[in-house]
């Protein structure tokens, strides 16, 4: 039987439509999927990049937008320049090598013609200059690739500030000028190689010459026809690059020639053309560094002031002044001015800019969105306030350089935006209706802007009116969201209702240099303005406020004149005021301009005798028993005005006005440093009888010598009143018993000059340490008052008796000075600040001694705890209880037992019942100054110095 071999079975139909349908699916899944996604990626396309909210954000944005716009085009334009010089520079060369080549065998002869010769040399230099030209344009090329690499890392801001740096410096550098005269070059080498022609073939043939040169001439005539035309005519199409080069020569001649000139109308007329042609060239001469003019519209023959204001006192133009003025200069997008115009509200601009373009291109622009009924456009509101505050800010600084731009526009728009209002308001030199409850930016801006306008056009009386109007908007109540920038502004706002401010001044963007300078020129106007004394109460009282809210950083820099002329000022005001009924509070409202959170004054005692005699008996009405924070704060302003006058300290107080100053030692802060300084000053009044008592008051000494501890600044005046009273009788046992408040700060000062430690070895001397022996004589000055503190310190343990009622306190204050003088390794000697350290072999032979005296002292910690009958109400023993005895006794045992021995680095010391281990003499002082604060702290705060 044969088998039959079946073809294979088709597949049935269902099985066949599976398969297509699935795979049609399939592929229609993966189009649907593919469209989708496209459509995804237009949408995402078609949608609004998402608004930066931080302005310089959405600035340099915008910038490097426009940026890469400028620069595409920029190398473009010339690199289709330098291509076509190249090219032609390739073709000319060949041509004037060609002719040389030609003319070169008739330079064989031995007597050539002397026209070959010359011919020859031309062609030369026209070859030589056709090359350069090449050379020149190959290496322009290169430094197109070098600008384009501007600004390619970094941030925004950075590759923004990178690229207008080189974009600075092709204009500082003429590199627009350097390339266009590349072209200049070529253009020679054609008219040698033509000149160079025409005596050729003289020599040859004179008629050919004669043609070849009538060619030359009237090619050249046409040339210069072309060239004169782009110079004395703007409009001309035919510029050149020698054009812009000529136009400023012979403007520079007329200007030199033109007092001289018989026709000097059209001289006049032909320079105005010139320069009108001279714009787009003379951009390229803007000085961005800050140059002042002397005198302005602003600024009156009588402005005060003006010995006060020092160079260092102004700011530098912010960096970012020259994207912004190119971006206004540039740029023809609303929206991207708007941008530059928000940013270019709050930079400090020099004063030697021109800015008329930049402002007719933001006039411009807030022009561009007025409606048919000069109103601004829905939603256009904060653009368009952009642009009008950049605007006013820059017509400001036009003010200030004595360019004020009158007539550039007029600008209408309804009630209903009132930033925009107050913005319009400045604009038409009209004033500010603030809404400082809500202190918006544009407020802020006002509050800068105001003393550029000219509001005397408006209100030609006294300035009555414009200071009420303009106080009756600072309340207590709307008040709380000005900063210290503002209140500077503010003051100068009020110096402008009395006279025009210093227009250095007025165009800083941040007035806190000038903030005590304001101050003074404000009581300066008021001692000449002829204005009610409500008025005059009110302002007062209004600026305290704003001055006390806001306070003032330290100013390390502020020149000492300047606080002299401001208490000079605040003293001949108080001194003119009728005592009658109010004028305490005036005195004490004026006299808070000299505290030192409002003019940020590191006060270190200095004093004017100019000052006028100030009243320190009037303190007296002062109530003790109230003493709350108005009188804490107007003691704080009378303490500091009375610090600067040593006429009045020369006179003796009462004893109520001394409490006064005494309790302000325990309030701390500038209170306490006037208050220090007036006690150390009035040496007089430690030797009236009526005041000892109060003087001799150990809580007086002990708050002095905080006050010292605090600032070490103040050591020398601390050390001077020691000087002064040690060797009077009744005090000399007075000072005797408070040496631990002396010590403290002795053990706290790093830095020493001469005249401190000739103090200090004299105080030493006079009270404890009569007896010194020949050695010391040899140490240097430091060493000696280190080695009679050391000394001194000694007896003080020996003496020191723990079950006295004051024992808690002066063991705290002794042992901390006792601290921080025998861990001390090195000092500073001013004034050369170098850094000396003290000779180990003096540490040797001086302080195993006092160690002794410490081991043994906290023996006695140890035995007084022990001793029962030791009940004394204020004893260390009583109040610190047996866990503060010990660590006390502990602290005494260790320290002296680690002076005692040679230090060792890596060691341990016992402290509060444990091991602690330290590197260094930085880390032991560390180690015993945090035991000595656990101590006074379990000791209570009633104890605290």
């Amino acid at each position: 039987m044969s088998h039959e071999v079946l073809p294979p079975l088709p597949p049935s139909p269902t099985e066949h439509t599976i398969d297509e349908e699935r795979a049609s699916h399939s592929s229609s899944s993966d189009n649907d999927q593919y469209e989708i996604l496209r459509i995804q990626k237009a949408v995402e396309a078609l949608k609004p990049p998402v608004p930066v909210t931080d302005k310089k954000s959405a600035f340099w944005t915008s910038y490097m937008k426009l940026a890469d716009e400028h620069d595409k085009e920029f190398k473009e334009k010339y690199s289709t320049d330098l291509d076509t010089s190249l090219i032609f520079a390739g073709l000319f060369s060949a041509i004037v090598s060609a002719f040389i080549i030609l003319i070169q065998p008739q330079l064989s002869t031995p007597d050539p013609p002397i026209k070959i010769v010359v011919a020859q040399s031309i062609l030369y230099i026209s070859l030589s200059t056709t090359l350069l030209a090449a050379l020149l344009a190959v290496l322009g090329k290169q430094w197109l690739m070098y600008y384009q690499a501007a600004g390619s890392r970094g941030t925004t801001e950075q590759r923004g500030l990178e690229r207008q740096r080189k974009l600075d410096g092709l204009n500082k550098w003429k590199f627009n000028a350097v390339l266009q005269m590349f072209p200049v070059l070529l253009q020679l080498g054609l008219l040698l190689f033509s000149a160079a022609l025409s005596v050729y073939l003289w020599d040859i043939s004179v008629p050919i010459a004669i043609i070849v040169l009538a060619f030359t001439v009237l090619c050249s005539g046409v040339y210069l026809f072309l060239l004169a035309s782009a110079i004395f005519s703007p409009d001309s199409p035919f510029q050149t690059p020698l054009a812009p080069f000529l136009k400023y020569t012979i403007s520079l001649a007329l200007q030199i020639l033109q007092p001289l000139s018989t026709v000097r109308d059209w001289c006049s007329k032909l320079t105005q053309n010139i320069q009108q042609s001279l714009l787009q060239f003379g951009k390229s001469h803007v000085q961005l560094l800050p140059s002042f003019t002397a005198h302005s519209s602003l600024e009156s023959q009588n402005t005060p002031l003006q010995e006060d204001f020092t160079e260092a006192d102004f700011d530098e133009p912010s960096a970012e002044v020259p994207a912004v003025l190119w971006v206004l200069e540039t740029s023809t997008d609303p929206m991207m001015i708007s941008t530059a115009a928000e940013m270019a509200i709050d930079l400090q601009w020099p004063l030697s800019l021109d800015l008329k373009l930049s402002m007719n291109r933001l006039d411009e622009t807030f022009t561009h969105w007025l409606n048919n009924a000069q109103n601004i456009q829905r939603g256009i509101v904060h653009p368009a306030t952009n642009c009008g505050m950049a605007y006013c800010s820059l017509r400001l600084i036009a003010r200030a350089s004595g360019h004020d731009p009158h007539g550039m526009g007029h600008w209408v728009e309804a009630e209903e935006h009132p930033d925009l209002q107050n913005v319009l308001e400045v604009y038409h030199d009209l004033p500010v209706t603030f809404n400082v409850w809500v202190m918006s930016r544009v407020t802020k801006w006002a509050l800068n802007t105001i003393p550029s306008l000219e509001l005397k056009q408006y209100f030609r009386g006294s300035p009555q009116n414009n200071l009420e109007n303009f106080l009756n908007q600072f309340t207590p109540e709307n008040i709380q969201t000005l900063d210290e920038e503002d209140v500077c502004n503010y003051l100068c706002c009020l110096n402008t209702c009395f006279s025009p401010c210093n227009p250095r001044v007025v165009v800083q963007k941040s007035k806190k240099a000038f903030k005590v300078v304001l101050m003074t020129q404000l009581f300066r106007n008021l001692q000449t303005a002829k204005i009610d004394p409500a008025l005059v109460a009110s302002l007062l009282k209004t600026t305290s406020d704003l001055l006390n809210m806001t306070g003032s950083e330290t100013q390390y820099g502020l020149a000492t004149r300047q606080v002299k002329n401001l208490v000079i000022q605040i003293s001949q005001f108080c001194s003119a005021l009728p005592q009658q009924h109010g004028w305490f509070d005036l005195v004490v409202s004026a006299a808070m301009f000299a505290r030192k959170q409002n003019i940020g004054f590191y006060y270190t005692g200095e004093q004017f005798d100019e000052v006028e005699h100030h009243n320190v008996q009037l303190w007296a009405t002062l109530d003790l028993q109230k003493w709350d924070a108005h009188t804490s704060t107007a003691v704080d302003g009378l303490l500091a005005l009375l610090a600067w006058h040593p006429l009045a300290i020369s006179n003796t107080p009462s004893e109520e006005c001394l409490r006064i100053i005494t309790r302000a030692l325990s309030a701390g802060g500038s209170s306490a440093c006037s208050a220090f300084f007036i006690l150390t000053h009035a040496h007089s009044w430690f030797l009236d009888p009526q005041l000892q008592p109060v003087l001799q008051s150990s809580t007086v000494w002990i708050h002095i010598g905080s006050v010292v501890s605090d600032n070490v600044l103040f050591s020398s005046a601390y050390f001077e009143l020691w000087v002064h009273l040690a060797t009077i009788f009744e005090w000399k046992p007075i000072l005797f018993h408070k040496f631990s408040a002396w010590i403290a700060v002795v053990g706290r000062a790093n830095v020493w000059d001469e005249e401190s430690l000739t103090k200090c070895n004299t105080i030493i001397r006079t009270l404890w340490v009569t007896d010194v022996n020949d050695w010391h004589q040899s140490l240097d000055k430091y060493e000696q008052v280190w080695a009679l503190a050391i000394a001194a310190l000694t007896k003080a343990w020996e003496a020191f008796n723990f079950s006295d009622s004051s024992a808690v306190r002066e063991f705290v204050r002794l042992s901390r000075g006792t601290i921080s003088v025998t861990l001390r390794i090195d000092y500073c000697a001013a004034p050369a600040g170098i850094w000396k350290e003290i000779s180990s072999d003096l540490r040797y032979n001086l302080l195993p001694e006092i160690g002794k005296v410490l081991i043994h002292a906290a023996q006695s910690v140890m035995q007084t705890m022990s001793d029962h009958r030791q009940q004394v109400q204020g004893n260390l023993i009583v109040e610190g209880g047996e866990d503060t005895s010990t660590r006390a006794a502990e602290l005494l045992r260790a320290l002296g037992q680690v002076i005692s021995t040679k230090f060792e680095p890596g060691s341990e010391v016992q402290l509060g019942g444990l091991a602690r281990k330290y590197d260094d003499w930085y880390d032991l002082r560390t180690l015993f100054t945090r035991e000595i604060a656990r101590i006074e702290s379990s000791l209570g705060t009633d104890h605290a110095d």
